[in-house]
């Protein structure tokens, strides 16, 4: 009798090892099956709230005001070495800047924009933005002390790899 009752015993712990493999199979295939691009989500955020980031930085420091609104000649090299500073290496950039000219107002209320930096304030060549699998555009309104409105256009991607 005693030799059944270990048989039933181990039947148990056999079943429950069993249902434990089980578990964690379809633990692991749900890993396995789940959507590839979930990274990209968590990665376009952190690029846009990086990019965010830099261009507030740099507008409540006093740089934006120094070099987009100072009118003087190479002030693209300037900034250019203030983002460079702020960014990670792996992150590429184009930064446009745009003048609102508030003189010339359309009859729909919009301001016309006209390119501001004659020099491109990049650290990188346009197919890298179009090999990059993800490119973050933001657009932050800068006003100078001066009272001049600037449109900033700040283009941002992050290599991990996948393109050099």
């Amino acid at each position: 009798m005693r030799s059944r009752d270990r048989r039933g015993q181990f039947r148990a712990v056999e079943a429950t090892v069993a249902a434990f493999i089980i578990f964690f199979s379809f633990i692991a295939a749900n890993y396995l099956i789940r959507n590839s691009r979930a990274w990209t989500v968590s990665r376009s955020e952190d690029l846009s709230m990086l990019g965010y980031n830099l261009l507030h930085s740099l507008d409540v420091t006093g740089v934006l005001n120094g070099t987009v609104s100072s009118g003087r000649s190479g002030w693209e090299r300037g900034l250019d070495f203030a983002i460079e500073t702020f960014l990670p290496s792996t992150a590429y950039y184009n930064l446009t800047v745009y003048k609102a000219d508030l003189n010339e107002v359309t009859t729909s209320g919009v301001a016309d924009l006209e390119p501001w930096n004659s020099l491109k304030i990049t650290n990188t060549d346009p197919d890298t933005f179009a090999r990059s699998p993800e490119v973050i555009s933001i657009q932050y309104l800068f006003t100078s002390s001066k009272g001049e409105v600037f449109l900033l256009v700040l283009q941002i991607s992050e290599s991990r790899g996948e393109f050099d």
